[in-house]
């Protein structure tokens, strides 16, 4: 799996099934883009000193580690059937909601 789209370079295995993906045979990249998703409300009901806390509790936090807690970026190789699956599950998915 590959966390920059810079480093990107298909895979011998598929990334859900692990099933072997020989060099020219299909395979499928899927690029995922995953961010906080902020509603634009701020709780008003912090308890006095939590904010504090929290901005505190940030500063020690590792950078890397912070970033991902708002943005992630993937990309990942999946063979024919795990595509299919992929799609269908998505689809199923975005029905129900």
């Amino acid at each position: 799996m590959s966390t920059k789209k810079t480093d990107y370079r298909p895979a011998n295995t598929c990334f859900r099934c692990g099933r072997y993906l020989r060099p020219g045979g299909l395979k499928y990249r899927v690029d995922i883009t995953i961010t906080s998703a902020f509603n634009g409300v701020i709780d008003e009901h912090y308890e006095e000193g939590e904010i504090d806390r929290l901005v505190e509790e940030i500063k020690r936090m590792d950078p890397e580690e912070l970033e991902k807690e708002v943005y992630q970026q993937l990309t990942i190789t999946l063979c024919k059937d795990c595509q299919r699956g992929l799609i269908d599950y998505l689809s199923k998915e975005e029905r129900e909601h």
